[in-house]
């Protein structure tokens, strides 16, 4: 993606949620948890997708991502009494590589703590990546991806 298209992506994301969260944009930090350290709620975060769907006219993916992960994958347990496995550790540092440091992110943590992983380059990774594969709907991307996912795993 065109860097300067990244760039115009990034203030429109900073813009939306900083509104959301009432901050001014040049508060939010790229990587600062919207959960932890804002205190976004379910409402928020449904309320930034759908300005950024609007405003993108892209929809993001709002399911259940270890369900459809493990839908895809297979065998391959991601969750074991609510707690993240390691193989989701690794499925979720190369799905949201923007969250690979994060401390919160590893094996036996609540699956729970998924949201706080989230963050301003989040929603950027994604409005980038359905752009550059000139799609619109986030389910058929992470399908896609999922996939391609697999088959690097496979190819292990």
């Amino acid at each position: 993606m065109d860097p300067s298209t990244k760039q115009e992506v990034t203030a429109k994301v900073t813009a939306i949620i900083a509104a959301t969260v009432g901050v001014a944009p040049s508060e939010l930090g790229a990587r600062d948890s919207l959960v932890d350290k804002y205190k976004i709620e379910s409402l928020d975060i449904l309320d930034i997708s759908f300005r950024v769907n609007k405003e993108f006219g892209i929809k993001l993916f709002r399911g259940d991502f270890f369900q459809k992960a493990a839908e895809a994958l297979g065998d391959i347990p991601l969750i074991q009494d609510g707690k993240l496995t390691q193989a989701a550790v690794d499925l979720l540092k190369e799905r949201l590589p923007e969250a690979e440091d994060n401390p919160l992110l590893r094996a036996g943590a609540s699956r729970s703590i998924v949201v706080s992983l989230y963050c301003v380059d989040s929603w950027v990774r994604q409005i980038c990546e359905l752009r550059d594969a000139n799609e619109t709907s986030g389910e058929t991307f992470l399908k896609d991806w999922l996939a391609k996912y697999k088959g690097k795993m496979e190819a292990a």
